[in-house]
């Protein structure tokens, strides 16, 4: 199971505050930081040919080279619901956290497109010292395991109508 880090950053974003995002979130986690291989980051469209993004995927090439890079447009995360509630951010794009609507979005697009209530939390939105990145990370449950839960329901549902 893939973990989704969605990234949300400003234009005066560096190096050190995508190090300082990840350094917080491998430390919560309790994960090692060379377990790469698990994650696909995200982030928006509209920032990838930005400065910001080349000192991201400077910050990747040496911190996660072998993480995977998607973005996603805007309108995608739109409606999102997230933990974090920013007013800047819904009246610039429908929803509360960038990086928290971007790591459900992508948790749910590596899912199956699993409904909101199966994307599972692993760290809410986390801010990078310099308060120029944020991160937040989310899964979501994988089609063989909504499979076992579909047939523990029925066996439970059964169970009650004896």
């Amino acid at each position: 199971m893939k973990r989704v880090a969605g990234w949300g950053f400003r234009a005066t974003a560096t190096r050190q505050s995508f190090a300082s995002c990840w350094a917080r979130a491998m430390q919560s986690l309790g994960l090692h930081p060379v377990q790469q291989a698990q994650w696909l980051f995200a982030a928006l469209d509209i920032k990838r040919d930005t400065v910001a993004m080349a000192e991201f995927n400077a910050w990747r090439a040496q911190a996660a080279p072998c993480a995977s890079l998607v973005f996603y447009a805007g309108s995608e995360i739109r409606g999102i619901e997230t933990p974090s509630r920013s007013l800047r951010l819904l009246g610039r794009f429908g929803t509360g956290s960038v990086a928290e609507a971007l790591a459900a979005y992508g948790a749910g697009q590596r899912s199956f497109s699993c409904a909101p209530s199966e994307i599972r939390w692993l760290m809410p939105r986390v801010v990078s010292a310099d308060g120029c990145a944020t991160l937040a990370i989310a899964t979501g449950i994988s089609e063989p395991l909504r499979g076992i839960l579909r047939i523990s329901r029925i066996h439970l549902l059964k169970g009650f109508e004896s």
